[in-house]
């Protein structure tokens, strides 16, 4: 591939990312669509800013954070500024109306469901995050559910939330690392790891089932 003109390879490399976002692998996503951004060249703004927006999408789901001088250089920050806001403050609603302001030009991206449905998860973590942090008892790692649905319900500002609903996010959040401990039902409350917790979200690999072309294919195609 080296062997290839410069612009070649970013082009090459940039559809494959395109790719990998298609079918949720992000951090191989993350892998193509880096090198294609850092080796076009500035002159090619357009270009740049084009691989950027995908290239975004793949990090906030990752953990990464842009610089607010990168959105501004690339006039996204009206775009994906109000995203990471309600993403760092663990606010549901806000991230959902951000979202959807702009929901013609992130469906026209192909990042609008990934960011919806991989993104909120990042934003629950958040939450409770946020909760186990203020109500915290000292010297003991629990949370709880009862908590956990109050702050639930004021940040997706949705009252019909129950305690079903709220074991199902932790459940998830806990099965796919994003949380680290058990939950005890008849307590209910979780029981949170002495280390670390909450992970940081760039050192959560999630499986996720990946699509298989041949499988859609007839036999002797």
């Amino acid at each position: 591939m080296n062997d290839y003109p410069v612009g070649q390879q970013v082009t090459y490399r940039y559809y494959v990312g395109r790719y990998y976002l298609y079918q949720h692998q992000l951090r191989k996503a993350e892998k193509e669509l880096e090198f294609a951004f850092r080796r076009c060249t500035r002159h090619h703004y357009k270009n740049k800013r084009h691989i950027l927006i995908h290239l975004l999408t793949a990090k906030l789901i990752l953990g990464y954070r842009p610089t607010s001088q990168l959105l501004e250089r690339y006039k996204l920050v009206d775009l994906f500024g109000p995203l990471i806001q309600a993403m760092l403050s663990g606010n549901v609603a806000q991230y959902v109306t951000a979202l959807d302001a702009h929901m013609e030009w992130f469906l026209r991206m192909k990042s609008y469901l990934l960011l919806k449905e991989r993104g909120k998860v990042i934003v629950w973590r958040n939450l409770f995050r946020k909760v186990y942090l203020i109500t915290r008892e000292p010297n003991r790692n629990k949370i709880r559910m009862e908590n956990c649905l109050i702050a639930l319900r004021i940040s997706t500002q949705d009252p019909s939330y129950d305690e079903m609903d709220t074991e199902a996010l932790l459940v998830t959040l806990l099965d796919q690392g994003y949380m680290k401990g058990y939950l005890h039902h008849y307590q209910s409350i979780a029981v949170m790891s002495n280390q670390r917790p909450f992970p940081p979200v760039a050192s959560v690999h999630v499986t996720t089932e990946v699509y298989d072309e041949s499988q859609n294919q007839r036999d002797g195609t």
